[in-house]
């Protein structure tokens, strides 16, 4: 019983959840996962990452000047990923700009300030909005916030291993990372200087001709996987005409039957 309104409560949430085009069309869609990722650009501010899950389960990667240092895996309080959906629904999460950025003289965007983003997963639907320095509105903080205090309430170290899956067919294709750096103009000994790139966009287009095959968007990992036939192909990165940087390189991969080539996209911060 309690397994049906848990069920029940995520299907209102999220069926509330901002009233724009794709909120519609994915209205009834429940909540699956909420990741929160902190970078502390040039400053000495936190470098974390944080998935809350709809079953329960959370993950932690503690990075630089934070408490929790390493990889730790928990669970969730009974009810609180549902109480964290209420507090998206409240903020109109789906309905918020992606990204908020701190600029000087009003024009200039600020590159080199600490950042936080979160990203929500509601059916086939993923939603990241970031910020870049103070310059997201109350609601948006509040759901930072709100995340922050449940990382404290998850009992870590009390996680299940997840259940063995069956083995799937090997596929063809593409796997990467986007990476952004330089993050400091000075790297220090034993820091990493560059950081994941979500929502980076690729275009795979044939190696002959240049034709566009299949685009692919990293996920707030920077990870991505498109699948292909074997053949060769040209890595285009999607770059935001309006700023110079961040910017990348194209690549010619080879694809092999049966295979996924890995492939580091290495965009460039323009930091020196």
């Amino acid at each position: 019983m309690n397994g049906i309104r848990m069920g029940a409560l995520l299907l209102l949430v999220a069926g509330a959840l901002g009233a724009g085009g794709s909120g519609r069309a994915q209205e009834g869609a429940a909540l699956q996962e909420i990741i929160l990722i902190r970078t502390p650009g040039l400053g000495v501010g936190p470098q974390d990452r944080l998935v809350l899950r709809a079953d329960g389960t959370a993950l932690y990667s503690g990075g630089r000047n934070v408490p929790r240092m390493g990889e730790h895996r928990g669970r969730l309080p009974q009810g609180e990923f549902e109480r964290l959906a209420g507090v998206l629904w409240e903020a109109r999460f789906f309905s918020m700009e992606p990204e908020f950025r701190m600029f000087i003289t009003g024009r200039v965007p600020v590159r080199d300030a600490a950042s936080v983003m979160v990203t929500v997963t509601r059916g086939t639907e993923r939603k990241s909005v970031a910020e870049y320095g103070q310059a997201a509105p109350p609601e948006f903080r509040k759901v930072v916030g709100e995340l922050q205090a449940a990382a404290d309430r998850v009992r870590w170290g009390e996680e299940e291993p997840p259940p063995a899956q069956a083995p799937q067919a090997r596929q063809s294709g593409i796997r990467g990372v986007a990476r952004l750096g330089p993050l400091q103009a000075v790297q220090r000994p034993g820091e990493e200087n560059s950081r994941p790139y979500p929502d980076a966009v690729l275009s795979i287009r044939r190696a002959r001709g240049g034709k566009e095959v299949k685009r692919a968007r990293a996920d707030a990992e920077g990870r991505f996987t498109v699948a292909l036939p074997a053949g060769t192909y040209r890595v285009v990165p999607v770059l935001r005409v309006q700023h110079p940087f961040p910017r990348a390189e194209a690549q010619r991969v080879t694809v092999r039957p049966h295979r996924l080539t890995e492939i580091v996209v290495r965009y460039d911060t323009g930091i020196r």
